[in-house]
Parts: structure tokens; sequence; C-alpha cells
């Protein structure tokens, strides 16, 4: 079953004040087609990268995403926000994203308020048209009519604070509400950069490595990576670093090598199982050399066959080449020094990027904005609406 993000859409979520969206819809560049895969009659891409500003939001991106996911799932029992500062006080939050199953396209949505689902919807494209699955409107409600057994249980049990999909996947039989449950809450992997994260997944990693028999497809990625490590060893329930000379256990291992791992056994999953990985400062305590090797594991037809996707955020301008990434794969985020609202465009969008251009050295020179003009006595920002 091929699933694949289609784009995310977020509205008054913190830093994020007017509507932003990162597609991973592929556009008319001519770079890199072999990148390109079809879904749902959509040609969607494996990777985007988010680059700017200190402050600008792109945690935000994550963060959002995840505070749904804890929403569907239960982790969260009422409904918090956190609305952008300058909002008016009944401005919901809005988060949406668009996705496909199966080769149907899907979008599903909400709007929240202080303890209040304001609305929430689930729509389906089918033969180009937009179908409801179901929506709620404040205490209005339209759904297909394959759900009106479910309606009649779920109805009474409907508060203003609570999200209607995991009600629906309780009180009912029906495959398209449970893929799209386990879509949002199991195929979508949210990493933020925190340390508890950081743990969260060093230790995962751990548990499958030693559970899952993935030994041997862990240390195949470590032939080509050449960095003086011969394998991963699995052995009296510890992992070892097997070295040219000697071997050390993995809890004694610097925190690079720890993230080597970490990512070598999440990313071997990602792409088997052909998952969404949202990563926040993926580069971070890693060499810009062994970030591009995983970003063109998943931007390679040959290795990528489940269509796996890696949407990620970065301060290191080096992954900032037309090498490794087409123009619409390249989001550049900033933050409007009015407004103080964050502002996000794709590469694509600026005019006369040439398909050689050294788009490193334009970026630091604030070619595309999303940077700062470090200047005698200040900082500066680089910004013309904020002139």
């Amino acid at each position: 079953m091929v699933v694949m993000l289609i784009q995310l859409s977020i509205e008054n979520y913190r830093s994020i004040k007017d509507p932003i969206t990162i597609s991973m819809l592929a556009s008319l560049d001519p770079l890199h087609q072999i990148y390109v895969r079809k879904s749902a009659n959509l040609a969607l891409l494996p990777t985007s990268l988010i680059i700017g500003t200190n402050g600008a939001g792109k945690s935000n991106v994550f963060k959002a995403v995840k505070y749904l996911q804890a929403l569907l799932k239960g982790d969260i029992k009422e409904v918090k926000v956190f609305p952008h500062f300058s909002s008016k006080a009944d401005e919901p939050t809005r988060i949406d994203l668009q996705f496909t199953i199966a080769n149907k396209r899907y979008m599903y949505g909400v709007d929240l308020g202080k303890n209040e689902v304001k609305s929430e919807y689930l729509y389906v494209v089918e033969q180009n048209k937009e179908k409801i699955l179901y929506l709620k409107d404040g205490n209005n409600y339209q759904y297909d009519e394959s759900l009106n057994v479910t309606f009649k249980q779920v109805l009474d049990k409907i508060g203003q604070e609570k999200l209607l999909l995991p009600l629906l996947v309780n009180y009912d039989d029906n495959e398209i509400i449970k893929k799209v449950y386990k879509y949002l809450t199991e195929n979508v992997i949210v990493i933020m950069s925190e340390t508890e994260d950081e743990v969260e997944i060093y230790n995962e990693a751990l548990q499958d490595f030693k559970q899952m028999g993935v030994e041997a497809e862990i240390n195949y990625y470590l032939d080509d990576i050449e960095i003086g490590i011969n394998a991963f060893v699995k052995r009296d329930d510890d992992v070892y670093v097997r070295y040219y000379n000697g071997e050390i256990s993995i809890n004694e291992e610097s925190r690079g090598v720890k993230k080597i791992f970490t990512l070598l056994v999440l990313i071997n999953k990602v792409l088997k199982e052909g998952k969404v990985l949202l990563f926040d400062e993926f580069e971070k305590h890693m060499h810009q050399a062994f970030i591009k090797y995983f970003i063109n594991l998943f931007n390679d037809p040959l290795i990528n066959t489940n269509n796996a996707q890696l949407l990620f955020s970065a301060h290191n301008t080096t992954l900032l080449d037309l090498r490794v990434f087409r123009r619409d794969q390249i989001w550049l985020m900033d933050k409007n020094l009015k407004t103080m609202a964050t502002v996000c465009y794709s590469l694509y969008e600026i005019e006369d990027v040439l398909e050689n251009e050294n788009i490193e050295l334009g970026y630091l020179l604030g070619k595309y904005g999303a940077t700062y003009e470090f200047k005698h006595g200040g900082v500066v920002k680089n910004d013309e609406e904020s002139n």
C-alpha cells in the first residue's frame, strides 16, 4: 500500500500566524527527474529541506504535527492552543495534512480553540472530486452514508473538546477510517531536537536492532559509509561497535557514533515500511557527508522502493546543493520583523535561480532571503519587508 505525504499546512500556531504550506508536490523543475514518484496521479517528492534563520519557526512545523498526533492518540486529554501572540482570541489554530493511501488522495484537518475542536474534516478525492467522509463544524455534522451507523453510536459521546477520528476508529469497521488514523498516528514519525526525543529514538533503535534481526541490513550501509566501523554487533543483550582492532559497547561511544547508529536503524525501518520521517535539526551532531548520504537513500528510487519520505530542518548551509536537491525541495523560512510571524517559500518560487547555481553562496549573500547579514557593530536582517 503506497502512502505518501502531499502537503502540510499550518496557521496560527506559535510563530506561524498566516497560513504556511510545505508541499511535497513536484513542480516543473527539470532537475533530478529520477527523484519524482507517482501516487494518486500526483508527482511527489521523497525529500524536502527547511532552512532559515534562528527563531524563524522551523521547529514549529514539526511541533504542530506532533501536537496533533498527541491529540489523536489521547496523550493530551484537553485541547490547548498556542496561537500567535497577535491573533484575535477567537482565531483558531489550523493544522491540515494531505496524503495518499492506496492511490487515493485524502485531506484531514482541524480548527482548534481553547478546550474546543471548532471543526474537523476528512475528505477523499475520487475522480477529481472532493467527497466528504465527515465534517464537523461547531455542533453541525455531515458524513458519508457509509458512516450512518457509526455516527448514531458516537454522537452522544462527542464533546466540543474531543476529536472525532479517534472515536470513529473505536466504533467503526470502516477500513478507510482505520487506515487514515494509522497513517496520521503511526506512518508519520516526528522527531524533535530535544534531548528527550534523542534519548527515546536511541533506545528504540537499540531495541529494534536487538529484536528485529536487522543486523545484516544495518551493516550493509556501513560498507558505503567507510568511517572505520566494521559492524554493529548484537551480543549478550548488548550492542557493540566493532572496529578493526577490537570492540566497544555502544553505550560507551561518542554522541556522534550513537547518532549514526540511531539514524541507520531508524531510516532502515522508515525505508522498509514506506513511512514519512519529519526530523527537526536532522544534521545535529552529524558531519555533512553523513547527512547527504542519508538524504540520498531517500532520493534514490532503487533504494527507496516503498516511497518513504524525509522532511527535515537544518542549519548547515552545505546542504544547499542542487546536485543533491531540486529547487522545489528546498524551503526557506524567515520571520517578518514587523509582524513577528513566520514566512515560508520554496527556492523554486524565486525567479532566475539557475540549474547550476551555487545555492549555498547565494543564500549566504542574501540572494534568497531567510538569512542574516552581519555588519560591523551589530546584526541587520536581510529582509526587504522589514526595511
